[in-house]
């Protein structure tokens, strides 16, 4: 099963605030999901990277050993 990150741990990935990973997903630049019954919304590394390429943005230290 594939990892589903968090708006905060996306947002330490880019040095940005977690409302701004909220506002990537709700307006379509980042692939993600909102859970059930809650504001918090989650997205996956395979959605990160596309963000990345799509958008000109480093690929995150965390995944560069793995891309």
């Amino acid at each position: 099963m594939t990892k589903a990150y968090t708006t905060g741990e996306v947002a330490q990935m880019f040095s940005v605030s977690a409302r701004t990973v909220q506002k990537w997903i709700d307006s379509g630049i980042l692939e993600g999901w909102k859970l059930p019954l809650s504001y918090d919304r989650r997205t996956n590394k395979e959605s990160i990277l596309k963000m990345c390429k799509a958008s000109k943005l480093p690929i995150p230290e965390v995944f560069r050993s793995a891309a």
